[in-house]
This record gives C-alpha cells, sequence and structure tokens, in this order.
C-alpha cells in the first residue's frame, strides 16, 4: 500500500519581489509515490513556485519541507541525491557528449566510475537515447538535448539496484527521491509526449515521487494522479483530475470553452476545446 505521507510540503508559501507579491497563501502536499502535475495560465507562477520549493527563489511567508526536514536544513550534497529538477530550458554551448552531458546528474555521489558508468547507461537505455551518448550535445535537436537533459536529472536520483548487496540496493531504492520537472514535454514530438507519460508513471512505481508542470492540460490527465491548479500566483485547487479538471474550472481559469470526452478504448478523459470564451 502506497505511503501517504508527504514527501513535499508547502505551507502558507508566499514570494514578494520589490513589492511585487508573485506567490500568495500556497498550501500543497505532494504525497510519496505520486505524480501531481502542476498547470495554469502563463504568468500564473508555476515556475515561481518551483524555484522557490528548491531555495532558489526567497520565500517572504511561508516553508517548504522534504521527507520531513526543511529544505534549507538539508546538507545541499545529500539534498542533490535525492531531489533532482529540469527546468524549462537548460543552456550548454560546450562540445560535451551526451554522456557527459548526463555524468554531470552524478557530480554528487561518490559511487566510483564503474558505478556511475552503469548508471549513465541505464537511464540513456531507459530513455532511448543510447544513440546519442557519443554525439555532439550542441549539435543535437531541442527535443534529442531535453531527452539527455531527462537523462541527466535521472541519473542524478538514479538507485543503484544491482552492483551493491541486496540489502544496500533495498535501502538506496527506498530512500525518498523526487523528480521536479518544468514543461519537460515543450520540445518533444508526439511519440515522445507519449514516452514522457509512461515514463513519469514507470518512475512513481520506482519510488520516485514527480511534480511536473505542463501545459497540455491532456497531457496532465493521461499521467497525472491528482492535478494542482494555478491562477495569478494562487493555487485554486487540487485533487485528482476527473474531479478537478471541469469545463467551467477551463472557461474561469484559462476563458477557453471546453468539453470532454472519453477514449473508447482506455476511457481517458480528453479535453477538446470549443474556442475563447467571452469576457
Amino acid at each position: 500500500m502506497r505511503d501517504v505521507t508527504p514527501l513535499l510540503k508547502i505551507i502558507d508559501l508566499g514570494v514578494q519581489i520589490q513589492g511585487v507579491r508573485l506567490l500568495s497563501d500556497i498550501s500543497l502536499d505532494v504525497n510519496s509515490g505520486e505524480v501531481l502535475a502542476l498547470v495554469g495560465p502563463n504568468g500564473s507562477g508555476k515556475t515561481t513556485l518551483l524555484r522557490a520549493i528548491i531555495s532558489e527563489q526567497k520565500l517572504s511567508s511561508g516553508s517548504v519541507s522534504f521527507a520531513g526536514q526543511s529544505i534549507p536544513d538539508w546538507n545541499p550534497r545529500e539534498l542533490a541525491k535525492r531531489l533532482a529538477v529540469l527546468p524549462q530550458k537548460s543552456v550548454l554551448n560546450f562540445p560535451f557528449s551526451g554522456r557527459e552531458v548526463v555524468a554531470l546528474g552524478r557530480t554528487p555521489h561518490e559511487a566510483g566510475q564503474q558505478v556511475d558508468q552503469k548508471i549513465i547507461d541505464e537511464v540513456l537505455d531507459y530513455l532511448d537515447a543510447g544513440y546519442l551518448a557519443d554525439r555532439l550535445y550542441p549539435r543535437l535537436s531541442g527535443g534529442e538535448q531535453q531527452r539527455i537533459q531527462l537523462a541527466r536529472v535521472l541519473a542524478q536520483i538514479w538507485a543503484d539496484d544491482n552492483s551493491r548487496s541486496e540489502q544496500n540496493a533495498k535501502e538506496s531504492a527506498d530512500q525518498p527521491r523526487l523528480l521536479l520537472l518544468d514543461e519537460p514535454s515543450s520540445y518533444f514530438d508526439l511519440a515522445h509526449q507519449q514516452m514522457l507519460v509512461e515514463l513519469v508513471r514507470q518512475l512513481a512505481s520506482r519510488n520516485i515521487t514527480v511534480l511536473i508542470v505542463v501545459h497540455d492540460i491532456n497531457l496532465a490527465l493521461a499521467c497525472a494522479d491528482r492535478i494542482a491548479v494555478m491562477n495569478c500566483g494562487r493555487l485554486v485547487t487540487c485533487g485528482k483530475a476527473d474531479d478537478v479538471i471541469t469545463p467551467a474550472l477551463i472557461k474561469k481559469v484559462f476563458s477557453v470553452n471546453a468539453a470532454f470526452i472519453r477514449d473508447p478504448e482506455t476511457d481517458q478523459k480528453i479535453i477538446s476545446l470549443r474556442g475563447v470564451s467571452e469576457v
């Protein structure tokens, strides 16, 4: 049975910069082993919230804790072994190979070169990106670069399941791990968007908790256990996907008329947009 103890706990979080309030009174729990999707219009504060979670953005109020401990109280190296972030855009112009970029994710660890190389191979294969390992990163397409960056953050928190004793492997896999993904599908074609949906579900089954920011609500409906909706720097609602995403909410938050249909084979809820609503 899944542990429902919140892995990430956000209480009354607020962010204010030069007198402008960007986030207000956000309280949110992310449970161990779940996929939580964060959606909202442009400028609603989704990326600011992720930056506040990892202390890249100073809080003006509230608190954030991970695995029962305040984020600022964590040893940075130990936190980096358990919490990884994929930003919207990763800029890297040096002529690193794909493998060398993924290897950057192993920096917090002291597992040794043999274990590191094994994990790098595992995550590249996991993302069907092994053929990119020896290609120069700046010469890759946007989608290929994004897959390499995704492999990098996976390598950062990946459990070494096989090269240690059975007991140590279990302890490694049982450590709380959280992946924050900010618009990871922005450069992906349809096939790799579907890969992303399957990937986050598989990660949850490996005891990796995922908080994913997406603009595509259909993608959120396909991959998330729960969906949190933000607007104007506030949390509008959070709950099970079918309960939260309704035509009324889409109209209120996104100013778009919408209806829903069901996939006849999977019964998956799919949003159908019907045009911009009148103000």
